[in-house]
């Protein structure tokens, strides 16, 4: 089984789990080495196989694109942390917003459906079993 494929062309060594609807996980990859849905999200950035970043190369790209944007989130640019772990908790939340947003219940299929074919999709979801369609 092919797994996937790192920024420099190396296999990770697994798949990446699904970010549709992780904002209502509780525990995040495939082992559950991430409690939360921002700690997830840095988990392949920092790591050496994957994406071999650090807080400062998320720095110096953060300031040379995204600079207002930071500032319009967390009120200062980048260039302004003093904590090498708080620029990382902002990006991880950053992108766990974003994360968040991308829930099968949003979806344009999901929006044609009634509201309680959707709430019992969720309530099973919840429970992990299959939905009954009544």
């Amino acid at each position: 089984m092919e797994t996937a494929v790192a920024c420099d062309g190396k296999l990770t060594g697994c798949n990446p789990p699904t970010v549709l609807n992780a904002g209502d996980s509780t525990w995040f990859m495939w082992d559950g080495r991430a409690d939360r849905l921002w700690n997830q999200a840095l988990l392949p950035l920092l790591n050496p196989v994957e994406m071999n970043s650090n807080a400062s190369l998320l720095l110096a790209r953060l300031s040379a694109e995204y600079e207002e944007e930071y500032r319009a989130i967390f009120g200062k640019l980048p260039s302004e942390e003093t904590d090498d772990n708080q620029l990382l908790a902002h990006f991880g939340k950053a992108i766990a917003a974003y994360e968040r947003a991308l829930s099968t219940a949003t979806t344009l299929h999901s929006t044609r459906t009634s509201s309680a074919s959707c709430r019992r999709w969720r309530s099973a979801r919840r429970r992990r079993t299959r939905p009954t369609w009544d």
